[in-house]
This record gives C-alpha cells, structure tokens and sequence, in this order.
C-alpha cells in the first residue's frame, strides 16, 4: 500500500510542477492529494476498514475510510509529555482485532500507516514553522506511532535550476519534498 502512496504523491508533485496555479492555498492541496490517495486505494480495493464499536450502531461492524484529514493523534515530546497534533493527512493501517478497536483506549492512536505536513508557500512559512512540522512528524516516526511520513513544500514565488529537491530520512521512513514550479 505503501508505492500506491507514494506514487501518487509523486504525480501530483508533477502535476503541480507543471500548473502550480491550479491551487490557490494549501488547503486546495491537501483536499487534492486526499482524494487521490482515496480514489486510488479504492480502485485497489485498499480503501475501507471494519471495525466494532460497541457504542455506536448497536455493536454492528462500521466501515471507515483510510484516509483522513487533520484527525487528532497522540504523541510524547522529548521530555515524554504527552501532546497532540492533527497531521494534514494520514492513512491508517490495518489494525489486528476489528472487534477490538485500539483507540479504545485514549491513550492508544489507531494504527498510522502514513502521515503527511503540508506546507505552502505563504508569509508564515518561516524555517522555525517548517521545522515544528518535520519535528512532530519525528517524534510519530521515532515512537512507531506511524510507519513512513512526508512534509510538503510547496512554493511558486521561488525560481531554481532544479526545481525538485527531495531527501529521505530514518531508512528511508521520511520523505521531505521542495516543490518549485517547472518554469
């Protein structure tokens, strides 16, 4: 599932290359590549997960979507304080018991397959900003919260010769893109 990921952040990053304008904000960004990740997760049959709850619909099995938008995980600092940050995008994994949902208990996030920060080039998007994001992606990484990540940037104003900077951190765990436009 991981390539399926992957390659569809990867054509979208041409996509946007070719036609950064298409997307006005980063929000416009985010709603794309989610939809895409869902589109083609369901063209594969990878899409929905099942699970029980027993509080809601009387015990029946519920179908949930993989992907998800700035949903609330759990996370410890540095310092093993315990906080909270609602990646841009995520896609969950599977989990081991569907009628044994692990986020149950508070303490526990349901199973992250991947996670993604997006960044856009506007005013706010200082180096410090940028590098709270690739931290708390970090610490998700580092405390086996979620299995691989990537943070987005994004950024129209900006000329290079190459206008793809890419690296891969943690064996490969995390991707951090630099997108500029192709002309």
């Amino acid at each position: 599932m991981i390539d399926i990921i992957w390659d569809t952040i990867e054509e979208f990053i041409e996509n946007w290359r070719i036609s950064p304008y298409e997307w006005q904000t980063e929000i416009d960004i985010q709603v794309e590549i989610a939809g895409r990740l869902r589109r083609a997760l369901k063209d594969r049959k990878q899409l929905i997960q099942k699970t029980k709850y027993h509080y809601i619909r009387n015990g029946q099995i519920q179908k949930y979507s993989r992907v998800c938008c700035e949903w609330s995980t759990n996370y410890n600092d540095s310092s093993g304080k315990r906080y909270f940050c609602k990646p841009d995008i995520i896609v969950y994994d599977d989990i081991a018991d569907s009628n044994n949902p692990p986020d149950l208990d508070r303490e526990k996030n349901w199973p992250m397959l991947w996670v993604c920060e997006i960044k856009y080039q506007t005013e706010d998007n200082s180096p410090q900003y940028k590098e709270w994001d690739t931290e708390k992606i970090k610490y998700l990484l580092e405390q086996n919260e979620t299995k691989f990540a990537c943070r987005l940037y994004f950024n129209r104003k900006e000329i290079d010769k190459n206008p793809l900077k890419a690296s891969e951190e943690m064996n490969g765990r995390f991707r951090s893109y630099t997108v500029l436009p192709k002309n």
